[in-house]
């Protein structure tokens, strides 16, 4: 058993070239010194206090035969006189080294003030800079670790060892108990044990303390003692700081030090997985047996920790940070989805090459235009590529980056779309100057930074929109460098005819039979009857939908799928939203409102978007575009039209948007909580757009929604035919009375004329019918018996309908005031001599601004006598008041429909009967 050296107590007092000292406790101890911290007072400024570290040669031998006698003095027994011998020089040698690095860096030492011979020993009194000590910031650190707060305490230590090797002197007793922490900086106490390079190292006595020396300081191999030496022992403590514990000889062998320092650890929680793979190589690293295999200096040490630092912040342009961002976009978009099944690919040349053999094809840094039809499983053949890579950071390895290119929709044909990209994907401050960030990242890509190469997965070149030419280009840039491979794909191989020079042709196989049985029979099911059906599950959507869907139906109880002769990708895709639809409506049993919902999201709203986008030739709509597009759907969804069209929702509106007060919680409900959200078959991109879970939806699902919209439509024209009966009628009287002697011809300029004066026409009929619609949609709210009995929640329902439509109307009128002037059209049409044209093109033309008058005057007056309380109208007046205004709007739209029948006619027999054909059309479909 090691005995214990007699240390000075708190309170003790010594006496010290005349100046008393206090005790007031141990800093540290050494092989050679015990260092105390101690007061004394200022002699000139009574009650004036100093504190002081003051070191006290005493040099621990386990015999005890340097020890201290009753009177506080140290003596030797004559087996210690050569211990405490050596120990005196080192004590000469170590004041003089204090001194010496005093001189070149105060900063970094504790300053030795004077030394002194007493007690039957000497002491050095050093001065103390404040701070805390290491040891005490350990005791915290294992309650709540920071590996911020670490590393750059470790910078601070590196720096003080840094001063000491500058000046030529070893420290050799680095451990946390001699290492003062500082407001920016280490302070490094001396033990006795630095030692110059110019000394002799064979009378040295070494600090042994267990955990911080190295092994070859700990077994004298003098001649690999050096500066990795130190750097050893502050890998020590880092790994003290890691882990919570002091490093054990057994912690050296084999991997012990890659367990010790698994992820896992309270330290690495929330930390980037780059920043714990370096900090456990900064620990493996300095720790090693070897002194040649550890950091040689400071200075590298030093970098090592800056990188993990900035590691830690994401920041910097480098592979690291790069590599960092794609683990996290993973992250990001991982899904739950069915297990992978492998796939091959066939080149130009007839080659089938493995997955692998792809790999190191782009490892290579060569190029590969990978096509493939819809749904047959170009991304999840990239995202696989990109799965493996996100495991581990080598340096040595390629990174991967997946790049969705149906985001480049939303780019508006940007240059160096791809490199953006990447930037967006780290964390760049405001400041951050863009020129440089590119500048950097060509750096990397030429490999001129270093690292393993690039490998960057382009997903869907036909979804990147119509203008690509900017984006094309930088494709065939980045592909013309050694050190970046890249992997395109695209439905077809149309691009290679004007671009992709250098890329090499591959198509992507169908499933093989045997791993559809495969997965049929995993999932219980049986191979399908139908020839037309086992071949089409050979594409993975279809395969996968087609599991879904028979899931589903195991649950609803379902007939599994239409006997038809062939199998489409539109048919299953149908049968898998209804049986998605069919198994949400038993999850909503018993909730009517929701299964409303449910049932219109499915049926209606998603055909809708699907329509909308199959309109604009997109597959992403920006959050704004779909926000408008739930802005129309739920002005439908509230007109009359929709519940006579589909009478399902006849009379359940307001049970179904119970708790939905505008278009915007609508949106809230139905993209962001459901589609997107728990159902799944919208996605949000990073840059908060949408689109389907596959392509292949839209195609699917547009059809059903034309069919909605024609249903729709179809109810407005009878309802219009209904009003527009009296007008009809006149416009076959109005045809007899304007069968006038007409010119055989008309001019270029004439026709030009009488086309711009149709559009204009019908641009303005569109308007009124807005606000026409608005008016009709608040009496038909405004006529329900809750709200004529003013129950408050139904009020709340009318206010929410009038802010509604004042605001369409509104906007309606706004966009008008861009083209009521027709002056210029009038007085042309006034040249072709048909006073009766003008008048009525006159009249039909001022309409919207009339409707705007007669709307804000009279709603306000509707809502003042159905919202007021004591408004002295009972349920029968405000009936009387709503038929007088619905008999008002009727009669408007016969007289409209007059007059634009006057218009109708006299264009045709003008000779623009094409241009009037096409207004009339618009007015049936838009009635």
């Amino acid at each position: 058993m090691k005995k214990k050296r007699t240390l000075l107590s708190p309170g003790d007092v010594i006496l010290l070239g005349g100046t008393e000292y206090r005790i007031e406790g141990v800093e540290g101890c050494g092989g050679s010194s015990v260092v105390y911290q101690a007061i004394y007072e200022d002699s000139l400024n009574i009650g004036q206090i100093h504190r002081v570290l003051i070191k006290e040669l005493y040099p621990w031998t386990p015999d005890s035969s340097v020890y201290r006698d009753e009177n506080g003095a140290i003596r030797c027994t004559p087996e210690g006189v050569d211990a405490f011998t050596q120990s005196r020089k080192s004590f000469y040698r170590g004041n003089a080294a204090n001194l010496s690095l005093l001189r070149d860096m105060p900063d970094k030492i504790s300053g030795n003030l004077n030394s002194y011979e007493a007690y039957g020993t000497y002491y050095s009194v050093l001065s103390l800079h404040g701070g805390r000590s290491l040891q005490k910031a350990l005791e915290k650190w294992d309650e709540k670790p920071d590996l911020r707060e670490m590393a750059e305490i470790m910078l601070q230590i590196l720096d003080a060892v840094e001063g000491f090797h500058r000046a030529g002197v070893l420290h050799l007793d680095i451990s946390p108990d001699n290492i003062l922490l500082l407001p920016t900086y280490a302070l490094l106490i001396d033990y006795n044990s630095v030692w110059s390079t110019e000394w002799d190292l064979k009378d040295f006595i070494f600090s042994e303390k267990e955990g911080y020396v190295s092994p070859e300081v700990r077994l004298r191999e003098l001649s690999d003692i050096g500066p990795q030496s130190d750097l050893y022992s502050v890998g020590a403590i880092f790994f003290r700081m890691l882990t919570g514990r002091r490093l054990e000889t057994e912690d050296l062998l084999g991997r012990g030090l890659k367990k010790c320092l698994r992820r896992d650890l309270p330290v690495f929680e929330g930390v980037p997985f780059t920043a714990v793979q370096k900090a456990a190589q900064i620990a493996a690293k300095s720790l090693h047996v070897l002194g040649r295999r550890r950091y040689q200096s400071a200075g590298q040490m030093r970098e090592a920790f800056i990188e993990l630092l900035q590691r830690m912040d994401r920041k910097g342009v480098t592979a690291a940070s790069l590599w960092e961002g794609s683990r996290t976009e993973w992250m990001r978009q991982s899904k739950k989805n069915t297990d992978y099944l492998e796939r091959e690919i066939r080149t130009e040349d007839g080659r089938l090459l493995p997955e692998e053999s792809v790999r190191s094809f782009l490892a290579d840094g060569k190029r590969l235009l990978l096509i493939g039809a819809g749904g047959m499983g170009k991304t999840a053949y990239l995202t696989n590529f990109w799965r493996s890579s996100v495991r581990v950071f080598r340096d040595w390895a390629p990174i991967l980056f997946y790049i969705p290119l149906s985001e480049y929709q939303e780019a508006g044909a940007e240059p160096y779309y791809i490199r953006k990209y990447l930037l967006r994907h780290l964390c760049l401050t405001d400041e951050t100057d863009l020129e440089l960030c590119l500048q950097e990242l060509d750096r990397l890509f030429d490999g001129s930074a270093g690292g393993g190469g690039w490998i960057f997965l382009l997903d869907g070149l036909n979804e990147a929109g119509e203008k690509t030419e900017l984006l094309l280009k930088e494709i065939e840039d980045l592909g013309a460098r050694p050190r970046v491979g890249i992997l395109l794909t695209d439905r077809t191989d149309k691009a290679k005819s004007y671009g992709l020079r250098g890329f090499e042709l591959a198509k992507l196989q169908p499933l093989e039979s045997r791993q559809v049985t495969l997965t049929l029979e995993k999932n219980g099911l049986a191979q399908p009857e139908r020839e037309e059906l086992s071949h089409a599950l050979q594409n993975p959507l279809l395969l996968n939908l087609y599991v879904e869907t028979c899931r589903m139906h195991a649950e609803t109880g379902e007939e599994l799928l239409p006997g038809t002769s062939e199998v489409s990708m539109e048919e299953i895709i149908g049968n898998y939203v209804d049986s998605l639809c069919m198994l949400q409506l038993r999850k909503d049993s018993g909730d009517e409102a929701m299964q409303l919902r449910h049932r219109y999201l499915f049926e209606h709203l998603l055909p809708e978007i699907a329509f909308a986008m199959k309109q604009k030739g997109r597959t992403l709509f920006t959050q704004t575009e779909l926000s408008e597009c739930l802005q129309r759907d739920y002005t439908t969804l509230r007109s009359k039209y929709f519940a006579a069209a589909f009478p399902d929702y006849l009379g359940k509106s307001r049970t179904m948007l119970s708790g939905i007060a505008d278009e915007r919680e609508w949106f809230d409900f139905a993209v962001s909580e459901q589609l997107a959200g728990k159902i799944g078959l919208l996605e949000e991109t990073r840059e908060h757009s949408f689109h389907f879970l596959h392509d292949n939806f839209i195609d699917a699902l547009s059809v059903r929604g034309r069919e909605n919209r024609a249903r729709v439509q179809a109810q407005k024209r009878r309802v219009m035919g209904k009003r527009g009966g009296a007008a009809a009628g006149a416009a076959i009287v109005l045809a007899v009375i304007l069968a006038l002697v007409r010119p055989d011809s008309l001019s270029s300029e004439e026709l030009s004329l009488l086309g711009s004066a149709a559009m204009r026409l019908e641009i303005v009929t569109g308007y009124l019918h807005t606000q026409i619609h608005a008016q009709e949609e608040v009496l038909d709210e405004m006529a329900e018996p809750d709200v004529l009995r003013m129950e408050e929640l139904a009020l709340v329902g009318l206010q929410d309908v009038l802010t509604l439509q004042l605001r369409t109307a509104g906007q309606a009128e706004s966009s008008y005031q861009r083209y009521s002037d027709v002056s210029e059209l009038v007085a042309g049409l006034e040249g072709l001599g048909d006073e009766t044209l003008v008048s009525a093109y006159t009249e039909t033309c001022a309409a919207p601004g009339e409707m705007a008058l007669f709307l804000e005057t009279n709603l306000a007056y509707m809502e003042e006598r159905f919202c007021t309380a004591d408004n002295g109208y009972d349920e029968d007046e405000k009936e009387a008041l709503l038929e007088a205004y619905t008999e008002y709007l009727d009669a408007y739209i016969t007289w409209y429909y007059l007059r634009y029948s006057q218009v109708y006619v006299s264009l045709e027999e003008l000779g623009a009967g094409e241009a009037a054909g096409t207004l009339e059309e618009y007015m049936v479909d838009e009635a």
